[in-house]
């Protein structure tokens, strides 16, 4: 139970930072801004964004939150699918790091919106393989 708890909340973290890259540092067109605009969150994002002065790197602004969406799924498929295989596991994982990196392929040939950069596709990949040898070598533990 401790562990799902950690899980659960490791995940909304990266959630959170994630969309706090979004909020402070991405253009105002984004999804998110937009829907938190109509939540009624516009004075706050633009006083959240007139308080930070910093710069972040390209990457960061860009590529990070993806990696950190991607690690929260991760953590939450892990969570829901305790007992279970890990072929099942690792399936169910990989789902959102195939859509996005499909995404970022179908960008490259201008079939979907966006601006296709292969440190996207290694945002995606990342955080599923840190997983999938964390899995493998979990299970080697357990079964020597």
């Amino acid at each position: 139970m401790k562990r799902c708890l950690l899980q659960l909340f490791l995940a909304f973290a990266l959630l959170s930072v994630g969309g706090l890259i979004y909020i402070v540092f991405r253009p105002d067109t984004t999804l998110l801004f937009y829907t938190l605009v109509k939540a009624g969150f516009a004075e706050s994002m633009y006083q959240l964004r007139a308080a930070v002065s910093v710069g972040l790197p390209c990457w960061v602004v860009y590529s990070l939150p993806n990696a950190l969406w991607v690690a929260a799924y991760v953590l939450i498929t892990d969570m829901v699918l305790t007992g279970w295989a890990t072929r099942t596991k690792l399936l169910v994982a990989s789902v959102i790091m195939a859509v996005g990196v499909a995404s970022e392929m179908l960008q490259s040939v201008a079939l979907v919106p966006g601006t296709f950069d292969v440190t996207d596709i290694v945002a995606y990949i990342a955080p599923y393989s840190l997983y999938a040898v964390w899995i493998f070598t979990k299970n080697k533990l357990i079964v020597s």
